[in-house]
């Protein structure tokens, strides 16, 4: 059962709160790949769980967004 935007929302959301963090974009790219990992690994859709996987690859993704950023820039 694919998830909804707002599902990816929920999950942007919880993650900022988190990391404290307001790069919603960059926080729902990261949620979206994180759940295609998690799927794979687990085949769980635990929220949670997807929130120690964002912490844990956050500051990688914030290096690698950041460094977009300024290639686009």
């Amino acid at each position: 059962m694919p998830h909804t935007n707002s599902w990816y929302m929920k999950i942007a959301t919880k993650f900022n709160k988190k990391a404290d963090t307001k790069r919603t974009d960059v926080s729902v790219m990261m949620a979206k790949a994180s759940l295609i990992f998690t799927r794979r690994q687990t085949c769980t859709t635990n929220t949670d769980h997807l929130i120690s996987e964002l912490l844990h690859h956050a500051s990688l993704y914030a290096y690698l967004s950041d460094q977009l950023h300024v290639s686009l820039s």
